[in-house]
Order: C-alpha cells, then structure tokens, then sequence
C-alpha cells in the first residue's frame, strides 16, 4: 500500500471512529451524532438554508430533508419562511442541548488527543487544515 492510500484509508477509519463516538455520546440525548452535528452548526450560524446544509455537509438533498423532518419533529429545531427559500433555527430545546453537547464535543476532544503534547496538538490541527484547504474544490 503506498503512502497516500495508507493516508486517506487511516483518515477515512478515523473518520467513522469519530462518528461512532458521537453517536455513542450523543445517544443519551436523543440524537444521532450527525443531527448533533446538524445541530451545532444551525445553533452558531444565524441564518441557515437547507442547501447551505446541503454544500458544507457534501449530502444530498433528499439526505437532509430527512434529517432536518426528524429534527423539527424532535423540536430542536424549527423551519420558518424566509422566501425564496425556508431558514432552519434552533429551538431553545435545540440550544440546551448544544449547551450539552459542547461538553461531549471536548470529551471527544481530549479522549482523541490523549498523550499528545500541546505543540503536537497544534501541529495535528495545522495539518488538518491544511488536509482540508487541499481538498476544497476550485470554483
């Protein structure tokens, strides 16, 4: 196995590793951890659109609308008109729980950085940005 697809596959298993946690963290909640996800970025954005969800998640269309229906359903979330389109809010159910779940996220956090020095720390999190500045698509 070369470098770079020893890269990208240890990435990709960290990935569904991190996943799963919030999933597990987040199951005592009453959420999955992509609705957690969902949650927290409608939560620290002030207006937030369905294809806004759409572009920064990578989902489909149909992916979302059924994550968001769950969601309104759960009332941590709300729809309201704002023509063209709808804005999706958090509720003030929605906004507790992020108060929670900001204290699994730093959980996770520390569980995933364990035994790492605060320059290594710093230097995982430069290199991630810059994983991810790599692989934003030109426009």
């Amino acid at each position: 196995m070369n470098c770079n697809n020893y890269t990208t596959h240890k990435i990709k298993t960290l990935n569904q590793n991190i996943r799963k946690e919030f999933d597990k963290q987040f199951e005592h909640l009453g959420i999955t951890g992509q609705q957690g996800i969902f949650l927290i970025y409608v939560s620290h954005n002030e207006k937030v659109h369905q294809n806004d969800i759409e572009q920064t998640f990578g989902l489909s269309k149909s992916t979302v609308s059924g994550i968001i229906k769950r969601m309104v359903k759960k009332e941590i979330i709300s729809k309201q008109s704002d023509y063209p389109y709808v804005s999706i809010c958090a509720t003030e159910k929605g906004k507790k729980l992020v108060e929670k779940m900001d204290e699994v996220r730093n959980k996770i956090n520390e569980k995933l950085l364990t035994g790492f020095s605060n320059e290594e720390k710093s230097l995982i999190n430069n290199f991630i940005s810059r994983m991810i500045e790599n692989m934003k698509e030109e426009e």
